[in-house]
């Protein structure tokens, strides 16, 4: 079955048969404007040829089949046609629409934007290494897990796992300063570590004072000063335990009528 249609865009009329309205869903391409068009918005039925014109195109030779898209007449016998001569062979359907094509480098911008996120991502990165490379003794101790990998990280890099070294958790609960027969005084302290981890013995400052309480002498205390020499500071004080210390202080020129003491972590530069 035929049909014809008509171009809303130049009102050239062309028949079409069935199967081209289902081949797109009657999607078709004007073969003199090349304006693409619903056909079934501008559907007519062809008109019937007459049985004496049949008799005589059976007595004629048969004609060369002509393209779909040849103008034809319309309903009041007239024939739409170019003011001049243009071929209408084009086929109904014409070539399907270029396609979008995605290109394979990044723009500019795209390109500076990953840039600035690779770099953000490596000072990250070196930031958290650093943060890390300090807290190693403080990591260790609060996530035990991650002791074999810090210990393995210091063999690479040549650094060394240290007890942590938290003065806000240790607490000194005694202390007092006595006369003594065999150096003139005597200094007693307990230190207690309130951590759940073992943590690094402290430095002790004593500051000695007068009726007024100003300090006429200081002295800073160091681990290996106020311990048995057969222990080690090295192992730390471990957690939730206590350590007495009793140390002869020499004093030199007047007594003191008052004392100061003070527990603390040197800086890392000062130790030693």
């Amino acid at each position: 079955m035929s049909w014809i249609t008509q171009c809303p865009h130049c009102h050239t009329r062309f028949r079409i048969h069935q199967a081209q309205l289902d081949a797109r869903h009657g999607l078709v391409c004007c073969g003199r404007c090349q304006h693409a068009f619903n056909a079934r918005a501008q559907l007519h039925p062809a008109p019937t040829e007459h049985p004496a014109t049949q008799a005589e195109n059976n007595a004629l030779p048969p004609a060369p089949t002509l393209p779909d898209l040849e103008p034809s007449p319309d309903l009041a016998g007239n024939t739409t046609a170019p003011a001049q001569e243009k071929s209408v062979t084009q086929p109904l359907f014409g070539e399907p629409p270029p396609s979008f094509q995605i290109p394979l480098t990044a723009p500019a911008g795209a390109s500076h934007r990953l840039g600035w996120g690779l770099g953000i991502v490596v000072l990250s990165l070196a930031l958290l290494l650093q943060l890390g490379h300090s807290s190693r003794a403080q990591l260790a101790a609060t996530i035990p897990g991650l002791e074999p990998a810090l210990v393995g990280y210091c063999r690479l890099v040549g650094c060394t796992m240290e007890l942590p070294r938290r003065a806000d958790l240790l607490q000194l609960e005694v202390s007092s300063l006595e006369a003594s027969e065999e150096s003139g005084m005597e200094l007693s302290a307990t230190i207690r570590n309130r951590a759940t981890f073992a943590q690094a013995l402290p430095d002790l400052q004593l500051e000695l004072t007068d009726q007024s309480d100003t300090v006429i002498a200081r002295k800073a205390l160091h681990p290996a000063d106020y311990l048995p020499a057969k222990d080690s500071a090295q192992k730390g004080l471990a957690a939730g335990t206590t350590l007495e210390v009793r140390l002869p202080i020499t004093i030199e020129g007047p007594p003191p009528t008052g004392y100061k003491l003070l527990l603390f972590f040197p800086p890392a530069s000062a130790k030693g």
